[in-house]
């Protein structure tokens, strides 16, 4: 069953030239865990016309990315700059719970649950390489790395 994540209700009104629009984002979560971002546009008191953002479900952060992008396009538009009226946030998703898990610096084949990305990082002067295969982080570190102190305070 799909759900939405978050809405935002916008609104533009122009009394001189008789304009009155609204303008919804919805972020949604679809069955597999994937993620769709649909606009609504029209008059207020009509229906409203749904514009997909995204074809196919993608990733959450690349939803939140068009869903963001999508909210301050109407926000900051030249000729027609929406206010927010209205938000609903649902309450958090294992998806954004992964969003908001800190990476930690594991041992040579340790595995964690992780959203889909890759990264490079310097850690006490020695390259940390993670990459993910489906939907797991593999770290893959130097034999020689030794976490620091420092390394625990970030955890």
């Amino acid at each position: 069953m799909t759900r939405v994540i978050e809405r935002v209700r916008l609104q533009y009104q122009d009394r001189a030239k008789n304009s009155d629009k609204v303008y919804e984002i919805q972020l949604i979560e679809e069955d597999d865990g994937s993620f769709r971002v649909i606009g609504y546009n029209g008059r207020r008191g009509a229906r409203l016309t749904p514009q997909p953002k995204t074809p196919l479900p993608v990733s959450y952060r690349t939803a939140r990315d068009i869903f963001d992008k999508l909210q301050n396009t109407k926000l900051c538009h030249p000729r027609t700059p929406y206010r927010i009226v209205d938000r609903d946030i649902a309450s958090r998703t294992t998806s954004d719970v992964l969003e908001a898990t800190p990476t930690r610096v594991r041992p040579e084949g340790s595995v964690i649950s992780q959203q889909e990305y890759s990264m490079t990082e310097a850690a006490g002067g020695a390259e940390i390489t993670s990459a993910v295969t489906d939907t797991t982080l593999e770290s893959k570190q130097p034999a020689s790395y030794e976490p620091s102190y420092l390394d625990a305070l970030e955890l």
